[in-house]
């Protein structure tokens, strides 16, 4: 129960807050469950080097914690360092019976090394193992439309991760694309202006939307400070107003 509060808070923000439960909690945690949480903390803060030696930490306690290689992949691949992650993932993945949560986070590491065709078996893997979040339902999608350029395949997936998290914007993002490559303008300009209404610093819907010269709709959501990411209309402006 106290874990369970220490991740809502957490997830909310506060960190000193939660520092000061995962302190509480120290005395009564196993030395491996403890580092695991603060590793979590300080990954959450954005202090990837020191949530990493927790980890490492950790795992010299016990090398089989599934859970612990899992994070230790993450942090790495936040990191940029994406050997050393897919290595970690991958021993995830082998001390994993039935969870794809580590094909997922293995799959990502592939993706972006360019490994689009090893990247797809894990995310397979995944969905197999009865994983169907929005981010799973995303990846494949975009897997789809690298390998196969199916954007119609695509856009189902895309569908189907929004249908489970209407605010995932990545989804978004590449519903949009897709869209794009079907020729369907409104529905990709659409798109792009519901993944940027849900993350500002979303680069690509940014561009996309400068590439199809909707640049008042990002001075509009800039000014006005729109916060509901919601869209009541499609804007029709004339780039060359």
């Amino acid at each position: 129960m106290k874990e369970d509060i220490f991740f809502q808070t957490l997830n909310r923000g506060k960190y000193k807050k939660a520092k000061r439960i995962l302190g509480d909690l120290k005395e009564d945690l196993p030395r491996k469950r403890y580092l695991y949480l603060d590793g979590v903390l300080l990954e959450t803060k954005g202090d990837l080097k020191e949530a990493l030696k927790r980890f490492d930490m950790a795992l010299v306690l016990h090398l089989s914690d599934e859970s612990l290689w899992l994070a230790k992949a993450k942090v790495l691949m936040e990191m940029g360092r994406l050997d050393m992650a897919k290595r970690a993932a991958d021993r995830a993945c082998r001390l994993s019976r039935d969870d794809g949560a580590p094909h997922l986070l293995y799959s990502e590491i592939l993706y972006r090394m360019n490994d689009y065709r090893k990247a797809m078996k894990q995310i397979d893997l995944a969905i197999e193992h009865g994983t169907r979040t929005s981010e799973v339902l995303t990846l494949k999608g975009v897997l789809i439309s690298i390998l196969d350029q199916d954007y119609i395949e695509a856009l189902g997936y895309f569908d189907s991760a929004i249908e489970a998290d209407e605010d995932h914007g990545r989804a978004w993002t590449n519903r949009g694309m897709a869209l794009r490559q079907i020729g369907d303008e409104d529905g990709a300009v659409y798109s792009f202006q519901k993944a940027l209404l849900l993350d500002r610093k979303d680069k690509n819907a940014r561009k996309m939307l400068v590439k199809m010269g909707y640049e008042k709709f990002i001075l509009s959501i800039e000014e006005k400070g729109n916060e509901n990411g919601e869209i009541e209309e499609l804007p029709n402006w004339d780039e060359n107003e």
